[in-house]
């Protein structure tokens, strides 16, 4: 499900208003990455490793580019 919404809106970052970026990225990132290391061993040993990089991938390379400046990338 997760998945699904990561990859939506990663299809629709260029069209999405940076309000609605400032506000909700980083949001879907910490429940992402709080869900990712808070998992028990038996939910990880049932991730599909192409779709956990895939909702990485797709968070970082188009969300999370779209809220961070082109100055704190660099850092």
């Amino acid at each position: 499900m997760v998945r699904y919404l990561v990859l939506g809106m990663g299809s629709l970052a260029e069209n999405l208003h940076k309000s609605f970026i400032d506000l909700y990225i980083p949001r879907l990132n910490a429940a992402i990455k709080g869900r990712i290391l808070n998992a028990t061993e038996a939910q990880l040993r049932t991730f599909n490793r192409a779709r956990m990089d895939e909702i990485v991938n797709t968070m970082w390379d188009k969300l999370m580019a779209r809220l961070l400046t082109t100055i704190e990338t660099q850092v």
